[in-house]
């Protein structure tokens, strides 16, 4: 969102009609800002950049289908999602304003609950472009470093590289890079600015030994005793197997938003590896000039030291990250695109849109924001927070699951059967289980390009909940069962092997297990166990 709370512009001609949607909107929380013809809309929207515009088809002059098209010709506004509304009821109407770049169409009188479900899931909708687009920006920008760092096999130069890369992506008045020894001595420092460069950096001994000793990112807002005159800055330490020895910074005078220092952390790993590198190529010439020997056996223990990071950074940081988001967010983009289809069509057959449709829509929405926020959680293994975890109910979740899958399993001949009896509720994390359920049941869609069955049981014993998910499948050879919870084990030609493997790592963070047991063209059984004093447990200490 560019805005907090987000701006909404309106323009219709029409002032009572304008003032109504203004309350509208004001009443839950959105900024608001009216025009009342055509030409001030395109103005407004140049100036205000609004998070969404509400456009009134039958202006004077210059006519809604005028400015839709104007706004999207132009790249600051070319992609604010915008609604249409009119009274007109021509189909004509509404597919050449879908046609030129509406986002959306609504017709006089409609009720305000479907203009705000609309207004809110196209806001979310372009959040979570704008996030992804910038997720992928990144990870290309690494690619990048690295391969130009890897070019370079001198310090020097190699930290000049990094600090007008730096100064590339992330906006601020001054960037700078200290080399240390291994004793914390400055060894090299080098600054850069848009206009100046080499200029001595303020740093106190108190900060730098804080920064050495304790080796963590540092941010800071609003404090120009830290690093005199600029009141904003970030500092990352960049280690060597576990000592500090370089940090890189940047510093100003405007606000560094939480994104920034992401990508600082990231270009700091490249940095690290590349820098470490150059100290082995260093320490390779310094013993060529002292017996050859033991350059010989230096050089081969360097060199593999340098395969082994390479292998382990990049593979670690960029392939598995770049394939789990695929995959991840292809699970639930899959029912999107069948209830925008449904939606599309209602429209065309001149039928109200679903709005279980919208709030399907709007559910997988929030399931891609909470995958792209916890996938480095879940890739890493990092532990959940306690505090993300309340009591949940499996039936409905599990309900849940099938119903958002519900045409993409009719589509494929696929019979759902459920046989849940009264569970009780368990201590978890809705979100993450959601996600179990989810691979699962797509898993089995996929073992069934025939059709067959899909059969979710569920019941209660002693302290335990146990599901067992089945489907009449083609199976899964017995040499592979064993391994199918590892990380990149798959048996489709076209998994990354990514989805049980974490669906395996969240249900060991809920104290549960899952199993699987399988008989080649008879289908697979997944069974999952939970416990109902779960709550107890996380407690305890």
């Amino acid at each position: 969102m560019r805005h907090q709370p987000p701006l909404i512009l309106i323009a219709d001609d029409q002032k009572p009609t304008a003032t109504m949607l203004e309350r509208i909107f004001e009443y839950e929380g959105y900024q608001v800002n009216c025009v009342y013809d055509g030409e001030s809309a395109i103005k407004a929207a140049h100036k205000l950049l609004p998070d969404l515009i509400i456009l009134d088809v039958n202006m004077p002059v210059v006519s809604g289908f005028d400015v839709l098209t104007h706004l999207r010709e132009a790249d600051q506004t070319a992609k604010i999602p915008t609604i249409l509304i009119t009274a007109m009821g021509d189909l004509t109407h509404m597919l050449h304003g879908l046609k030129i770049g509406a986002d959306d169409y609504i017709r006089k009188p409609f009720h305000p609950k479907e203009l705000l479900a609309r207004a809110e899931s196209k806001m979310k909708s372009r959040q979570l472009e704008e996030a992804l687009h910038r997720k992928t920006r990144e990870t290309e920008v690494l690619l990048r470093i690295s391969e130009e760092l890897s070019r370079h096999i001198e310090i020097e130069p190699l930290i000049e590289i990094i600090l007008y890369v730096v100064l590339d992506l992330i906006p601020c008045e001054r960037t700078f890079c200290l080399f240390l020894s291994e004793d914390h001595e400055i060894i090299l420092q080098r600054c850069a600015a848009p206009d100046s460069q080499d200029e001595l950096l303020p740093l106190d001994d108190h900060l730098l030994h804080s920064l050495v000793n304790h080796p963590r990112p540092m941010q800071w807002q609003a404090q120009t005793d830290i690093i005199s005159p600029y009141a904003n800055g970030m500092i990352i330490p960049i280690l060597f197997q576990d000592k500090v020895r370089a940090l890189l910074g940047v510093l100003g005078n405007a606000s560094c938003e939480e994104d920034y220092l992401q990508l600082l952390t990231g270009i700091s790993r490249q940095a690290a590896l590349a820098l470490q590198n150059a100290e082995l190529h260093e320490i390779k010439r310094r013993y060529a000039s002292d017996l050859e020997k033991q350059v010989d056996e230096r050089t081969q223990e360097l060199e593999s030291t340098q395969r082994m990071l390479v292998r382990s950074e990049k593979l670690a940081s960029i392939g598995r990250l770049a394939s789990a988001i695929a995959h991840e967010i292809n699970n639930p983009l899959l029912p999107i695109k069948l209830d925008l289809e449904g939606i599309l069509e209602d429209i065309k057959a001149d039928k109200p849109v679903d709005m279980q449709d919208i709030e399907h829509i709007l559910g997988n929405v929030e399931r891609i924001e909470n995958t792209v926020e916890n996938l480095l959680g879940f890739t890493g293994n990092k532990q959940v927070d306690s505090a993300k975890f309340g009591l949940v109910d499996l039936t409905h979740i599990m309900a849940g699951i099938i119903r958002l899958n519900s045409k993409l399993l009719q589509q494929e001949n696929i019979t759902v059967q459920t046989d849940f009896s009264s569970l009780p509720e368990i201590y978890g994390n809705r979100y993450q289980l959601e996600y179990v359920f989810m691979n699962l049941t797509l898993n089995a869609r996929d073992a069934m390009p025939q059709g067959g069955t899909l059969a979710f049981k569920a019941w209660q014993a002693d302290n335990r909940v146990i599901i067992t998910v089945t489907d009449t499948g083609v199976g899964i050879e017995p040499q592979m069962i064993d391994t199918i919870f590892e990380p990149f084990t798959s048996t489709k030609a076209d998994g990354n092997g990514l989805g049980l493997y974490i669906s395996h790592d969240i249900m060991q963070k809920h104290n549960g297990t899952i199993e699987a047991e399988s008989h080649v063209g008879q289908g697979t059984t997944f069974t999952l166990v939970f416990h109902t004093d779960d709550e107890k447990r996380l407690l305890e200490p």
